[in-house]
């Protein structure tokens, strides 16, 4: 663990060398702003290298992933069975994402083998919050950049069975 900063000077000089470490793999401006960066550093307790290496894992799984062109993505299929809402901020001013789960049938998805785009599709949930987040944060810096999720199970059935004859549950 690192000493964390005593002084401005010392919190830019830690940001800034993290940013050398990384600027070259940093494609969206948001991922170049000081706020994001030195969240990585608090994060790994001040360890520059820490939040270097974690950051370049991040970046990579991205880039695995292909999230960067995620939104450009159709999921119109899914979305008739799978409702999601980003309804601005909470109490705290984080991004609030609302999953009505009465509004949302993963059967028909399971069904046609299509786990996989069943996947993509909540990544591109995670990545429409995200990208909220990002824009705001560059326009007032220094605002909230995390999400609050509601899972909003109110009219979901939860005695109802699985086929296999167990209790359904949240794992």
């Amino acid at each position: 663990m690192s000493p964390a900063p005593k002084t401005p000077e010392d919190k830019a000089k830690l940001i800034a060398s993290l940013k050398d470490k990384v600027s070259p793999y940093l494609t969206d401006e948001y991922w170049t702003s000081d706020d994001y960066l030195y969240k990585w550093i608090q994060d790994r307790m001040y360890s520059v290298e820490k939040a270097e290496k974690a950051l370049r894992k991040c970046l990579k799984w991205r880039l695995d992933n292909k999230i960067d062109g995620i939104l450009e993505e159709n999921f119109e299929d899914l979305h008739k069975n799978l409702v999601y809402y980003i309804d601005g901020r909470d109490n705290s001013g984080r991004v609030v994402l609302t999953i009505p789960c009465n509004l949302c049938s993963m059967k028909d998805a399971f069904e046609a083998g299509n786990k996989d785009r069943l996947m993509r599709f909540f990544r591109q949930m995670i990545e429409h919050a995200a990208a909220q987040i990002r824009s705001e944060c560059l326009q007032n810096p220094g605002s909230p950049s995390t999400i609050a999720c509601v899972i909003d199970f109110d009219g979901v059935d939860m005695t109802k069975s699985t086929p296999e004859g167990e209790p359904n549950q949240i794992q």
